[in-house]
């Protein structure tokens, strides 16, 4: 009888002090989303954990989300801290963490990170080339930094040859250009010596920066300001080398050369005297055109491999902002099969990008689109009301003839 009752009453302590379980937090949880509200599997958390979020750039420019459970000590470490933007560099050989927050409330980390974390990731796309004998010979592109702006500069190399240098450039660099203290250029210039060993090359002859999209496309002008339809919302930076022009007009003045200068707008690519946009919204193909059209311009026509090797640089770079697919101006509503450009309605050539098993055939799919098939852009033909395609216009660059020396 004593034994039942020590049963009893061991029980009965062993009720009231074991604390009752608490439920944990229920969390997004994935890995890898383009979006938080891309994350559709929700997990509950243990006891002592919050939700957080991890938004981060990789190696290659591709933007991601990480969200789940976090302990709480390194929630509290992670809150109390401030990320500091000296670190915010591009091309290390690990994640660049843009945002790390956590937060105590059910699915909390489904609203992602605060929006000045965003602010960090810079779109801005410059042309990329070290040794280009003019800018529109360039045909790379690179994603800038969140502190760095589009540069374009002309030198001279030691062998007497003025090359171009196009690239994205820390804004703090082009604020100094101003006080003439220009990257790769001496900031005290001694009388001209024309010997090569006493002169420090190459030699900057001009250059500016500018803050917009492909805006490093046109040539510098040495020795004036830049026109001033190459300014719209940049902030052009130029200079003279000053005494050095001594050393220039002794080997450049035989070549008075006549060129032909063309301007594009504020965005727009330049590639051979055409001017190409690259839209950032993504609609039908019909709604692509009339877009175009408010631009004077028309769905870009991809009819020379020079030309499709130009659109597929620059657009594999925006792949890395999730921009797959682009409207190009081709369709097959007059006859079925019988791809014609907008442009000219003259029909698809010699040159064509198909991808494998296109066209289709099907008669529903009239328009063109280029898309990535995992290693490079290629056709094909989709419905033109498609609505998740971005679009690429096209129009004539303006022209003047301009005397250059």
């Amino acid at each position: 009888m004593m034994l039942e009752n020590f049963d009893f009453i061991l029980l009965f302590v062993l009720c009231i002090t074991t604390p009752p379980t608490t439920k944990g937090l229920q969390c997004m949880q994935c890995a890898g989303v383009s979006s938080p509200e891309d994350c559709l599997t929700k997990v509950t958390c243990p006891d002592q954990y919050q939700c957080f979020t991890d938004f981060y750039v990789t190696e290659q420019g591709f933007l991601y989300y990480d969200l789940g459970c976090r302990i709480n000590q390194i929630c509290q470490v992670l809150n109390g801290q401030h990320l500091r933007t000296q670190f915010l560099e591009k091309r290390q050989f690990e994640n660049i963490h843009l945002c790390e927050e956590c937060c105590t409330t059910d699915f909390c980390n489904r609203q992602g990170c605060p929006e000045n974390s965003v602010t960090r990731v810079n779109n801005t796309l410059c042309f990329n080339c070290q040794d280009a004998s003019s800018p529109e010979k360039c045909d790379t592109v690179d994603v800038c930094n969140y502190d760095e702006i589009c540069i374009a500069a002309l030198v001279l190399t030691e062998l007497f040859q003025e090359r171009y240098q196009l690239r994205c450039e820390k804004k703090h660099i082009c604020d100094r250009s101003v006080g003439g203290q220009f990257y790769g250029q001496p900031s005290r210039i001694p009388p001209p010596a024309l010997g090569r060993r006493q002169i420090q090359f190459p030699l900057t002859e001009c250059q500016y920066c500018c803050d917009s999209s492909f805006c490093n496309n046109k040539a510098c002008v040495k020795g004036t300001t830049p026109p001033s339809h190459f300014e719209t919302t940049s902030q052009i930076i130029d200079n003279n080398i000053g005494t050095m022009n001594i050393l220039y007009l002794a080997v450049f003045a035989v070549s008075g050369i006549f060129t032909v200068q063309t301007s594009c707008p504020v965005d727009w690519a330049e590639y051979k005297g055409e001017c190409l946009y690259f839209g950032n919204s993504r609609q039908r193909w019909l709604d692509a055109e009339n877009h175009c059209r408010k631009f004077h311009a028309y769905l870009v026509t991809d009819d020379n491999a020079d030309k499709h090797n130009f659109i597929s640089n620059v657009i594999s770079v925006l792949h890395s902002l999730h921009q797959n697919t682009f409207w190009i101006g081709a369709n097959d509503f007059a006859i079925e099969g019988s791809f014609r450009w907008l442009e000219t309605g003259l029909p698809i050539g010699n040159f064509s990008a198909w991808g494998s098993g296109r066209p289709t055939r099907n008669d529903t799919n009239n328009c063109l689109r280029m898309f990535y098939n995992g290693d490079q852009y290629k056709w094909e033909d989709v419905s033109c009301n498609d609505r998740t395609t971005y679009f690429i216009c096209e129009k004539p660059a303006e022209q003047s003839g301009t005397p250059v020396y």
